[in-house]
């Protein structure tokens, strides 16, 4: 039989209950010799004797008052990104006789729904908020038993080592840390021994293995923060060592600066000397009266240290490290008004969603499209876009296309030769793609730019080369272009107002910003 599963049938239960209770029975009071049982019952029967657990418990007797399972689950990340699945989970166990329960990994109870009759009936046995299902306190059972071995399944009958459970059938499935693997607890579907069901078991990995995948969104929403704030303080201390830690002091990245120091001052990479704890101390037990951005002083390095706290939603998600390898003044407060994003005020799910593009899309030579409504802050974004590429160093030109009459567009963009028509600047005038060389051109409103003169920037953007009005030598441009408009340029192109080369030109990238 699977050690995973009790039941394959929910024919014969009867007999094989009757089994089961003859079997734990002689198990108990005859020999612990091999039984027909399944291994992972054995060892947990096996385990509570050992513990000296009464196996004629009626009851999980360890409670949490209200106060305190309230504090557990206000701080429960796992409660919080749990919810939503629970919930429409929920909506398909209402009428099934079962009960679903999410249990931290400790095997306390933090979230319980389903029929309330069943639930009068499971109270007996104190299986309620806050009260414990670890192995420890009620012996084998699904939740209890899954959080032991790691391994989701189901428990029937008298496979329960407490004979209070054992008109239950339980099966629950452990839900991880998507990066570190830990154990964070399990979810769980319980109900009376005759609703047995093998499919249980599967409804509940299905929805621990939902739960792990908004873990891992926001493990990818963190990593995104720590790698935002590593960026912006290597631009602002160029000259020293940088590093970013996660919330469990694991280095995230490192820059060049800050291994080639470490490598030159102890002969040891960065990797190596970290697992031998020389930093994580520093980070374990900081001087309660300190403030959030502290300094340290490393005597193995020579160097001081500035750590800095890295916050999201009110919770500490990282550090950064910044080695100080020069003899500059060191201050405990580091403002990062260089920070690209630092004016972008919402941190939804949609907004972090589209800056992590732009970080990955800054890194290409290739054009982008901003599309979102107007006053989204799409300008905001393609500056971010341009202070963290390489072209930083560079100009930002932004243009309104909407802005500028039609006969101006070509002037403005490309520029003129002297004398080129009356009223013109004597020596002639640079464009804007001139004017951006080496960095990075915003066309915004790019969807009110006229239908006939698109050809003329779609070969520009082709040749990569401008020939101002009135010359005729073409000039190379070195140019990242970020379009940006409020329309919909796919539905334009379909109504004949927009060029389809230019667009499918243009949207190499598409990002949409949210309102």
């Amino acid at each position: 039989m699977s050690s995973h599963l009790a039941v394959f049938s929910s024919e014969g239960l009867i007999k094989q209950r009757r089994l089961l209770e003859e079997t734990r029975n002689n198990f108990l009071y005859k020999s612990q010799d091999c039984f027909p049982i399944r291994p992972i019952v054995y060892d947990s029967w096996l385990r509570c004797l050992q513990s000296g657990l009464d196996p004629r418990n009626k009851k999980s007797e360890d409670l949490l008052n209200n106060k305190t399972i309230k504090e557990i689950i206000e701080c429960s990340d796992l409660y919080r990104y749990s919810i939503a699945t629970l919930e429409e989970l929920l909506n398909y166990t209402l009428d099934t006789k079962y009960l679903l329960t999410l249990c931290d990994s400790q095997g306390r109870i933090i979230f319980l729904g389903g029929d309330r009759r069943i639930k009068q009936q499971a109270e007996k046995m104190n299986f309620v908020l806050g009260s414990n299902w670890s192995e420890e306190v009620i012996g084998t059972n699904a939740i209890g038993t899954s959080l032991k071995t790691g391994y989701p399944l189901q428990i029937f009958a008298a496979e329960h080592f407490c004979e209070g459970v054992h008109d239950w059938v339980c099966s629950s499935s452990p839900i991880r840390d998507p990066i570190t693997k830990e154990l964070l607890g399990v979810i769980d579907v319980t109900g009376f021994w005759k609703e047995a069901q093998a499919h249980t078991l599967g409804m509940t990995m299905m929805a621990s293995s939902l739960i792990e995948n908004k873990l891992n969104e926001l493990a990818g929403i963190t990593k995104f923060i720590l790698m935002t704030r590593y960026s912006s303080v290597v631009l602002r201390y160029p000259q020293d060592g940088v590093i970013v830690l996660d919330a469990a002091f694991n280095p995230v990245e490192a820059n060049p600066s800050v291994r080639q120091f470490v490598k030159q001052a102890t002969g040891k990479d960065l990797g190596t000397l970290w697992t031998q704890g020389l930093f994580s101390h520093l980070l374990l037990h900081p001087d309660s009266e300190q403030a959030a951005d502290y300094e340290v002083f490393i005597e193995q390095l020579g160097v001081p240290v500035i750590i800095q706290e890295i916050f999201h939603e009110n919770k500490t998600i990282g550090y950064v490290l910044i080695l100080r390898s020069s003899s500059q003044e060191t201050t405990t407060k580091c403002p990062l008004q260089n920070d690209p994003w630092h004016k972008i005020v919402g941190r939804s799910s949609k907004i972090l969603c589209a800056m992590t593009k732009c970080n990955k899309v800054s890194q290409a030579n290739v054009p982008v499209l901003l599309s979102g409504e107007s006053g989204s802050g799409k300008e905001l974004f393609a500056k971010a876009i341009h202070q963290i590429s390489d072209r930083r160093k560079g100009p930002f030109v932004a243009i309104n296309c909407g802005a500028i009459p039609k006969e101006l567009l070509a002037s403005e963009l490309f520029g003129y030769d002297p004398g080129t028509f009356t009223g013109a600047v004597k020596g002639g005038k640079k464009g804007k793609f001139e004017e951006a060389n080496q960095g990075t051109l915003l066309l915004d409103e790019i969807g009110e730019m006229p239908l006939d003169f698109q050809v003329h920037l779609l070969r520009v953007l082709q040749e990569r080369e401008v020939v101002r009005l009135g010359g005729t030598i073409p000039i190379p441009v070195d140019v990242k272009i970020i379009a940006a408009t409020h329309h919909n340029l796919e539905r334009l192109v379909n109504d004949g107002l927009f060029r389809a080369d230019f667009y499918y030109r243009l949207q190499v990238v598409c990002i949409e910003i949210p309102p």
